[in-house]
């Protein structure tokens, strides 16, 4: 298998009507808008009730739906569901005004790589290889989830340990596997090189972000 090989056929027919129905006719981005809102109101039915609150709600309910596909995903390997997570994604970013343009590239990216058409003989391969990847983002909104809880109002200690605690194993996971692991992975395509490349660019500039989220969390922690 070369690279020419992998890309040759990736405009018949049959692909051209699987890319549409990951994309403009993927269903699950209409199921993702169900999820993020049942959840959004759940919060704020909560945050109606209780004294200990949600901080951003709009926030929580995207890290529990970006939780939720990423367990999704390594589990079925369902390529419609994570790249309708995606899609969805950056529709609710524009509709909520929140200009994140490196999580915009890392989607576009994410949605080029996991979307090769199944003809492709190089398919099986990236798709695992994105599991792989994938696993590694288990515990990456843990940060999130923990710090706009009610439980960071009432052990504000221990949750700014903890979130210390997840973000150094991100930084971890996406240095020294994510990265580390795409580097020297031969993926014989042309198209999936330059989505190999994207992604190294993506974990190494997550890795300095979440770096600067740790020192600001240490000087919480010692603070207090």
């Amino acid at each position: 298998m070369n690279s020419y090989e992998c890309d040759a056929n990736l405009l018949t027919g049959v692909c051209i009507e699987y890319y549409l129905s990951i994309t403009i006719l993927n269903i699950q981005i209409l199921k993702w808008a169900v999820i993020y809102s049942s959840i959004y109101l759940l919060l704020k039915q909560y945050n109606h009730i209780f004294k200990y609150k949600f901080q951003d709600i709009e926030t929580y309910a995207d890290s529990v739906c970006s939780t939720i596909n990423t367990v999704y995903f390594i589990t079925y390997h369902d390529v419609q569901f994570i790249i309708g997570y995606y899609l969805y994604d950056m529709i609710r970013m524009y509709i909520q005004s929140e200009n994140d343009l490196s999580l915009v590239f890392h989607h576009l990216v994410s949605i080029i790589g996991f979307g090769i058409c199944p003809t492709a003989t190089c398919h099986d391969e990236i798709i695992d290889t994105g599991i792989i990847i994938k696993r590694n983002d288990v515990i990456l909104f843990g940060k999130r989830l923990i710090e706009n809880s009610p439980l960071y109002s009432i052990y504000p200690r221990i949750c700014n340990f903890a979130i210390m605690t997840i973000t150094a194993t991100n930084i971890y996971f996406w240095l020294f596997h994510r990265a580390y692991f795409l580097l020297f992975k031969t993926i014989d395509s042309y198209i999936q090189k330059g989505v190999q490349v994207g992604l190294i660019i993506t974990s190494i500039g997550y890795s300095y972000i979440m770096y600067k989220s740790l020192i600001k969390t240490y000087r919480k922690l010692i603070s207090h």
